[in-house]
């Protein structure tokens, strides 16, 4: 009986969301993302991870993290592609975009 209710408590919730555009725009930030994420792979020949952050329905942050610095790159070259990548595929800036790298313990 809790598994039933559990369901139908998430259909109610689907479906405010799906009401309020939340979906949708959760949809076309997942396709925006993985759209830079494959230009920028493309580019510097190291796969990021990209996430969007929205802030009550404004687009507030654009995350990019690698799980390494890229090779025979300097970060300003490769913070100039991001901004470009992102601003392809977004239809507007984010407040803010923060670029990051994972460094190997030595």
């Amino acid at each position: 009986m809790r598994a039933f209710h559990m369901r139908v408590l998430m259909l109610v919730c689907l479906l405010c969301l799906s009401a309020c555009g939340q979906v949708d725009m959760a949809r076309t930030s997942l396709e925006r993302s993985q759209a830079v994420a494959a230009e920028l792979k493309e580019i510097v020949g190291v796969q990021p991870s990209v996430s969007v952050r929205w802030e009550s329905r404004e687009f507030s942050e654009v995350l990019i993290e690698f799980d390494e610095i890229p090779p025979g790159l300097p970060t300003d070259l490769l913070a100039e592609l991001t901004r470009a990548a992102v601003a392809r595929h977004f239809e507007s800036a984010p407040r803010r975009l923060k670029l990051s790298f994972d460094l190997a313990p030595d």
